[in-house]
């Protein structure tokens, strides 16, 4: 059997993939396996498939035994309790006020863990410090809206078993003696010898460009990232791959013998790897340079493939939830797109032996490779990453050189090794000014709505048959079939109408789409949270995860800081077209009404109150609204919008944060009460003040919608409140229980789907 390690590896990523209850890209991956060795079939040998089978069994058990130990390691960690909690700082990441590190080994109410754990705190520390605590456990959070970070997916594949905030923190001294030439300790020297080298800026980038560090700020890594240069922020492949290659020349020029060369480049490189913190890529990278260097002294060539299949294999075997890990998914499709894409456009576009054609052809390559991995995570493209990559990449190799040689001569003479690394400032100038240029440049970043999972198995599919050397015609007819299933679902889905009801916590937010149309309704808001809030850690990241670059309608049902902070924030990331706010805002000064219009004032966004008996209506679809009828200056509650939404025969209710007086009055004025009404967005998020039983009575709604944040300080929703929607609802979901809930009506038909799946 040819290279048994890829049908091993390929068997192992099955298992796990069926392990995980990702069926369809095990499935696929099966599929292409077959279709690969097709003609070969017959005479492959019983021997040969019973070890693949029992590798992709393995597989499958690895995940189920890792899922049962992960397990068993967070129940030291349960939400809201304190415990007594002490470990090793492994890594370290600044905040503007909370700081975080992950701790590995660590301690729990004194039992040993040989997992990692999160720390939360406003107190500064040093990597490698053993430190003692007790804290609160805080809760690690699923992907609770489409576009929401998925936490809890991201601790698995780091091995993160939970996360502690604690205000007071101590400092073993007896366990920081006994490390104090310890790897962490040795880069917290480093670091602080290239702040005595260069000014902050420089030394904070270089950090992280050959050290590992977290320290960069949002501002510098957003540059980064419209510029197309984030992978440089991160030790990658082209780091080691520069430092591996560089070592093993230096080396020869001084040993004649490369099998020498070649054992104390490996043995630096894997003292580097473990150095900038074990990352997957620096990981992949170290594998397949070390495989490289082995050559030299086995003196057999080379196998790229059985490489990258040795790397992903053993990365795999220590951890298969880093598989779903974003570094390791970008890592490995990057090298890949390297190995098989670039030769197959070399035979399209030869280079005629011009470098910057073949660096160029090279970057092509890698995005068609990397692209949907990029946008189903992102959501985004850079549009210049071409020329970010072309103007900083060649110089890289120069830069890492220079500041390696610089640090370690500085301290032998500092006024060399300042002299030296000078090289690296001016390099490091030229990179930060070409980031803040294309930064600047209009249109830099292209958001795309994030692709469907069977969109992604179909492209890689054809990128396969692409590499397995199938014709043209069929991979043009394969294209043809993909494009047109994409045009045929965004058909249908312009004549659906979609209603998201989204978790924003102790919050309303709804986001509702229809014909190419977005309509918002409130945007949520953590009054507890001064920065970084709702709006641009939930609500931005959904509508940008559904490709939506423009809200064409906000409805503010009123100015509580839960249901209008979010649309403050995101006010002035995405544009907005008109806003509506309840009539009474029309004469009443309010403070955050204020700051929504000093954020819009650049946008020339239309204002509009309502009042009942307005109304928006589009094509179809047609909000009402109910209430308020006047304005009233002491309830501010009272004032809240209450809107219906009728499109055909489908009736929602949105109730707001309204209570029994409107219930009471919309019941005696509004004549649709007494028609069927399929979905009711319950007032006050349950609160005992709203929803009375002769209201829901009247409506028996086939859903009741509560959009409340989990042990909220105002006991939301009230226990009587509840029991009574589920007697006159046919069915009741939470988003604190759900997650984010989506409804879907298009014919007559009406779909509902939420977030997490009970």
């Amino acid at each position: 059997m040819k290279r048994p390690l890829v049908l091993i590896t390929l068997s192992g990523i099955v298992g796990i993939l069926l392990g995980m209850e990702h069926y369809d890209f095990g499935v696929a991956l099966m599929m292409i396996i077959v279709y690969k060795h097709r003609k070969s079939i017959n005479q492959i040998q019983f021997k040969h498939v019973l070890p693949l089978l029992g590798i992709c069994l393995f597989s499958f058990l690895q995940v189920i035994f890792y899922d049962q130990s992960y397990e068993a390691s967070t129940k030291n960690f349960i939400e809201g309790t304190t415990i007594e909690f002490e470990g090793r700082i492994k890594e370290v990441r600044m905040g503007e006020k909370y700081h975080t590190y992950r701790l590995k080994p660590i301690k729990v109410n004194g039992k040993t863990l040989h997992k990692g754990a999160r720390l939360v705190t406003e107190t500064l520390l040093e990597g490698g410090a053993w430190i003692v605590t007790q804290g609160e456990v805080l809760e690690t959070k699923g992907k609770r809206n489409e576009g929401g970070f998925d936490a809890m997916s991201y601790d698995k594949s780091k091995g993160i078993v939970g996360t502690v905030f604690a205000d007071e923190i101590h400092i073993n001294k007896i366990q920081n003696e006994n490390h104090r030439f310890s790897i962490d300790q040795i880069k917290q020297s480093h670091e602080k010898r290239l702040h005595l080298l260069l000014p902050l800026s420089e030394a904070t980038l270089l950090s992280t460009l050959i050290l590992g560090s977290k320290n960069m700020e949002d501002d510098v890594i957003d540059n980064f990232k419209k510029a197309g240069l984030i992978h440089i922020l991160s030790i990658s492949g082209l780091h080691v791959s520069i430092i591996g290659y560089g070592l093993f020349k230096a080396l020869n020029i001084g040993f004649k013998r490369q099998a020498t060369c070649a054992v104390i480049a490996i043995i630096l490189l894997i003292y580097y790897c473990i150095y900038t913190g074990m990352q997957v890529s620096t990981v992949r990278a170290t594998i397949m340079i070390g495989l490289y260097l082995v050559q030299f002294m086995v003196h057999r060539r080379y196998d790229k493939t059985t490489a990258v299949c040795f790397a992903a294999f053993g990365l795999l075997l220590l951890n298969p939830y880093q598989l779903t890990h974003i570094g390791f998914q970008l890592s490995f499709g990057a090298v890949l797109s390297i190995f098989y894409v670039d030769p197959l456009l070399k035979t399209i576009w030869p280079s005629s032996e011009r470098r910057l054609i073949a660096a160029l052809r090279l970057l092509i390559a890698v995005q068609i490779g990397i692209w949907p991995i990029l946008v189903y995570y992102f959501y985004s493209l850079p549009v210049y990453g071409f020329l970010g990559n072309l103007l900083v990449i060649p110089i890289v190799g120069v830069l890492i050189l220079f500041s390696i040689l610089g640090l370690f001569v500085s301290y032998i003479s500092m006024g060399f090794g300042t002299f030296v690394i000078g090289v690296s400032y001016w390099l490091l100038n030229y990179i930060e000014q070409i980031t803040l240029l294309i930064g600047k440049l209009p249109f830099s970043t292209l958001f795309i709505k994030a692709p469907h999972t069977h969109f992604i198995i179909a492209y890689y599919s054809i990128i396969a048959l692409w590499i397995m050397g199938v014709s043209y015609k069929k991979i043009g007819i394969c294209l043809v079939s993909l494009m047109s299933m994409i045009v045929f679902l965004n058909i249908l889905d312009m004549e659906t109408m979609t209603m998201h009801f989204l978790d924003v916590g102790q919050g309303d937010s709804v986001v509702i789409t229809y014909q190419n149309r977005t309509f918002m309704i409130d945007g949520g808001g953590d009054i507890k949270k001064k920065d970084g809030n709702v709006g641009l850690g939930i609500v931005l990241p959904f509508l940008r995860h559904q490709g939506i670059d423009r809200i064409d309608t906000v409805f503010i049902t009123h100015s509580d800081f839960d249901h209008i902070y979010g649309i403050i924030e995101i006010a002035s990331h995405i544009p907005i077209s008109e806003v509506i706010l309840p009539i009474v805002y029309k004469e009443m000064d309010d403070p955050l009404i204020n700051q929504l219009f000093f954020v819009l004032d650049s946008q020339d966004t239309r204002i509009h109150y309502f009042k009942t008996g307005d109304r928006l209506t589009y094509k179809n679809m047609t909000i009402s609204c109910l209430w308020p009828e006047k304005a009233f200056i002491s309830d501010n509650n009272r004032n809240s919008l209450i809107l219906h939404l009728e499109i055909k025969d489908f009736d929602v209710l949105l109730m707001g944060d309204a209570g029994a007086l409107e219930e009471r009055a919309i019941m005696k004025d509004s004549p649709f009460i007494n028609r069927d009404v399929e979905v009711v967005k319950v007032g006050h998020h349950g609160s005992s003040t709203s929803s009375s039983e002769i209201f829901l009575e009247q409506l028996s709604p086939t859903l009741s919608v509560i959009s409340v944040g989990k042990k909220n300080p105002y006991r939301h929703p009230n226990d009587e409140v509840v029991e009574n929607l589920k007697r006159w609802s046919d069915y009741v979901l939470m988003t604190k229980d759900q997650g984010a809930i989506r409804i879907k009506y298009r014919n007559g038909r009406a779909t509902v789907q939420s977030m997490i799946k009970e």
